[in-house]
């Protein structure tokens, strides 16, 4: 299977065909319309499918929002393939490091760790989880893809010893450059089967729900690699409001400074840590006591819609990460430290009034607009009336009868969070087949032993701590 098809082996073998199957074209467009990121494909048609849709893009300019919208749906493509089969190869606690290795030398020099050190050696650098074992070797100057400090791998003979998290960020990387070498080096002549691609890709790259559904197909860890994996924390982007999709998409230089520095990065702050209830004069040591929130899901977020922008934010402005520290309330500064949270005002998203005067081009209302007078009330009612989705591990289960009623009740932990779940016999019906018609001596014994311990995705109406479960399934 064709992992890699930006390698300049793939390029070579399929960019100069004579004649272009209609069946490319076909799946070109379908992907555009209707994308289905698992779909199993010749290597020859999937290769050209995501050539056309860069070359259509590229009718519109190198630098136009077309392309930066190709490019992304193309990268995503890829990465989440490669995703699929690492997620697949994970059996009884550990992965396939042989397997994994064979179908990523599509994209990088990278052997099992265990072909280079002995047993004894494995065991003494292995971490406690799966995901930071160092199953790969890989050459050290690969570290240098990725925002990396080689100081915290294990190097040897050249080769640095990691885990599947730093794999799949620097693969990432890597089909990132490939794409952007595809797009600086092509020079693409208009046809009219072209020209329908291209047509198609403009109309997606500014609909401000297409990327966020499509996200929502890929797997957990290719969200998780490009940015957007916030389910586990309670951040749900299917109802951020329209301003705020149109920032994260990415805005061209008059906007950028607005939509990333003053309403983006105000808005995700308070909505992943005080969506409620925020304390005039707030300071974000006041609601977190781990920095990691900060620099894993608030920055990273942040980050990715300034490099969305056109240009990117920070190619011209570098200094303007500081300006973003500063209105989360960290001072001026280059490294957020929560000792250091108050030294600058933490500014709360501005109104909707304040957004139609100084930046009217975000301002698109849909139909739950109406009487919203902030973006983060927008974004707690929906939440409020749509439900919360939740994915963390079950740690303990009380079965119960309550007021005569069969309930379930356990223990959610959710990365910094707990929550208390509560589920009638129902919404564990995909768990614990016909656990509707069981008995409940039956049903509970069975819920003890196969759920304690379980990664689940929960579903639900929030109140206080509390999840009210709609639906519960096995991540």
């Amino acid at each position: 299977m064709l992992f890699n098809p930006f390698s300049k082996e793939a390029i070579k073998k399929f960019i100069k065909l004579k004649k272009i199957p209609a069946e490319a074209y076909n799946l070109a467009i379908r992907r555009i319309e209707h994308p289905r990121v698992d779909e199993k494909i010749e290597d020859k048609i999937d290769a050209i499918s995501l050539y056309l849709i860069l070359d259509a893009a590229l009718l519109y300019g190198k630098n136009s929002r077309e392309v930066h919208f190709a490019k992304k749906i193309v990268s995503l493509i890829v990465l989440d393939r490669v995703c699929r089969c690492i997620s697949k190869s994970f059996k009884h606690g550990e992965y396939d490091a042989d397997f994994i290795s064979s179908i990523l030398s599509q994209f990088l020099e990278i052997k099992a760790t265990k072909e280079l050190i002995s047993e004894n050696e494995y065991r003494v650098i292995s971490c406690t989880t799966a995901e930071e074992k160092p199953y790969f070797a890989i050459r050290w100057t690969y570290l240098l893809e990725g925002e990396f400090k080689i100081t915290d791998f294990y190097i040897y003979r050249g080769y640095a010893f990691i885990g599947v998290n730093a794999l799949t960020k620097i693969i990432k990387t890597l089909i990132e450059k490939n794409v952007d070498y595809y797009i600086s080096t092509r020079n693409v002549l208009e046809n009219r089967k072209l020209v329908e691609i291209g047509n198609r890709i403009s109309l997606k790259a500014k609909d401000l729900d297409f990327l966020t559904n499509f996200i929502s197909r890929l797997t957990p860890t290719a969200k998780k690699t490009f940015g957007f994996s916030l389910e586990s924390r309670n951040l749900r982007q299917e109802y951020f409001p329209p301003c705020v999709k149109k920032a994260m998409l990415g805005v061209g230089a008059g906007l950028r400074n607005y939509a990333i520095t003053m309403l983006l990065t105000s808005f995700i702050s308070y909505a992943r840590i005080a969506p409620t209830g925020a304390r005039k004069n707030a300071k974000i040591s006041d609601y977190i006591k781990d920095i990691t929130i900060v620099k894993e899901e608030i920055l990273p977020i942040i980050y990715k819609a300034a490099q969305n922008c056109t240009p990117p934010l920070f190619d011209d402005q570098p200094t303007e990460k500081m300006n973003i520290l500063y209105h989360l309330g960290f001072g001026l500064t280059q490294e957020p430290r929560l000792e250091d949270s108050g030294k600058s005002k933490w500014y709360f998203p501005p109104n909707c009034d304040k957004i139609r005067r100084d930046a009217p081009q975000l301002c698109e209302p849909d139909e739950f607009c109406r009487n919203i007078k902030n973006p983060l009330s927008y974004y707690v009612k929906r939440v409020s009336r749509e439900g919360i989705e939740v994915e963390g591990i079950i740690e303990r289960i009380i079965v119960s009868n309550m007021g005569g009623k069969f309930r379930i009740k356990a223990k959610l932990r959710a990365g910094d969070r707990n929550f208390f779940i509560i589920a009638k016999k129902g919404a564990i019906e995909n768990l614990i087949p016909n656990a509707e018609n069981m008995e409940e001596d039956e049903l509970g014994k069975l819920i003890e032993i196969n759920l304690v311990g379980k990664r689940v995705r929960v579903k639900g109406k929030k109140a206080g701590n509390r999840i009210i479960v709609k639906k519960i399934s096995e991540v």
